[in-house]
C-alpha cells in the first residue's frame, strides 16, 4: 500500500524546477507528479533532483494534466499569469484537490480573480499564494514586534522587474502592518514600456506608490543599487539592505530563504495543520486587484490588454 502524500506541480520552468528541488527536503514521503508540456523542460527538471538524495520521495512526469491522479494532496501550480487561470479550471475538472498553492501574480485579468473565487470555493480548496517572505526569519521577528499599519515602506533598487515583482512587496506590507492597500498613483512611473526577460511579457520602470502615501515600490534603471526595504514611523527607522544581505534599526540578522530551500516548509504546515505561512488567497486576490488595475490602467493606450495585463 502507498502511505506516500500525493503532491501535483505543474510547471517544470525555472520556478517550477525551485518547487520541485525544495519539496526533495522533506522527510515526508512524497508521491510527486511533475506536469509540462515541453519535454526539455521536464528532463531539465529531472536533471536538477538527480543528483539530490531522494531516497525516501517517487517522481513521476507528464505531458498533460490528464495523467495525474484523481485524488491529490497538494498541487502547485507554477506556470506563468497567462496561462494559470486555464491550468486552474483543468486541473480542478481532473482531481480532487485538498490544498492548493498558486504562484505569483496570480492573473493577467481582474474577472479572473472571482471566478477562480468562486471555482476554490465550489471545490472546497484551501488556496495559498506563494510570496515566500512571510517565511524569511527576519521579516518574521518583524512581523512579532508590534507592527500596525502606522508604519510607511519604500522599496528601491535596479532593474528588479517592478511589475512582475512588486507583488511581494506589497504582500509584505501587508504582512508586517496587516494593511491592504486599495488603489495606486501610477503618475511616476516610466512612459516607456520595456521587454521582461521573460518573453512576451512586459516591464515597467519608475516609481508606484499607494495613494495613502504609506507605500512606494521604485525600480531604477540605472545599475549599483541593490533593493532596499526602508520602514519608518514616529519613532522607528528600519532599513533591511536585502541586495546586501544587511539590517539597519532592527536587532536581528538577515536571513533570506530562497525556494529551492525553503519549498516545503509550507507544505508539511498543510499538511499538518491544514495552513501556512504563506498568503491565503483571498488576502491575496485583495492586495493583487488594485496593483493590477492600476498597472492596466496605465499601459492601456500603450499596448493590447483583451488578453490581459501581460506580466508574471
Amino acid at each position: 500500500m502507498n502511505n506516500k502524500v500525493t503532491i501535483v506541480l505543474v510547471g517544470a520552468g525555472n520556478i517550477g524546477r525551485r518547487h520541485l528541488q525544495g519539496l526533495m527536503l522533506s522527510n515526508v514521503s512524497y508521491s510527486i507528479h511533475v506536469v509540462d508540456p515541453f519535454p526539455q523542460s521536464l528532463a531539465t527538471a529531472k536533471k536538477d533532483i538527480d543528483v539530490l538524495d531522494m531516497g525516501h520521495h517517487t517522481v513521476f512526469y507528464h505531458s498533460a494534466l490528464n495523467a495525474i491522479p484523481a485524488s491529490v494532496d497538494i498541487a502547485i501550480i507554477a506556470t506563468a499569469a497567462d496561462i494559470r487561470m486555464n491550468v486552474l479550471r483543468e486541473l480542478l475538472s481532473l482531481s480532487s484537490i485538498r490544498y492548493l498553492i498558486l504562484e505569483k501574480v496570480l492573473f493577467q485579468r481582474l474577472e479572473d480573480f472571482e471566478e477562480a473565487a468562486q471555482l476554490l470555493e465550489s471545490k472546497q480548496v484551501k488556496a495559498f499564494v506563494n510570496c515566500p517572505r512571510r517565511y524569511f526569519p527576519h521579516y518574521q521577528k518583524l512581523h512579532a514586534a508590534a507592527f500596525s499599519e502606522d508604519w510607511t515602506m519604500r522599496v528601491s533598487g535596479s532593474n528588479w522587474g517592478l511589475a512582475c515583482n512588486a507583488i511581494h512587496f506589497i504582500d509584505l506590507y501587508n504582512y508586517l502592518t496587516d494593511n491592504t492597500l486599495s488603489s495606486f498613483d501610477t503618475s511616476n512611473l516610466e512612459e516607456q514600456i520595456v521587454p521582461s526577460k521573460r518573453a512576451g511579457f512586459i516591464e515597467l520602470n519608475g516609481k508606484l506608490q499607494s495613494t495613502d502615501n504609506r507605500f512606494s515600490v521604485e525600480c531604477l534603471t540605472e545599475e549599483g543599487h541593490p533593493i532596499t526595504v526602508e520602514l519608518r514611523n514616529a519613532t522607528q527607522h528600519i532599513v533591511i539592505h536585502e541586495g546586501q544581505g544587511q539590517i539597519d534599526g532592527f536587532a536581528s540578522a538577515y536571513e533570506a530563504l530562497p525556494l529551492s530551500k525553503m519549498a516545503h516548509l509550507p507544505v508539511e504546515q498543510l499538511l499538518l495543520n491544514g495552513s501556512c505561512n504563506l498568503t491565503p488567497y483571498t488576502i491575496s486576490a485583495a492586495l493583487h486587484k488594485p496593483f493590477i488595475a492600476a498597472l492596466s490602467q496605465f499601459v492601456k493606450d500603450k499596448i493590447d490588454l483583451k488578453n490581459g495585463l501581460p506580466i508574471t
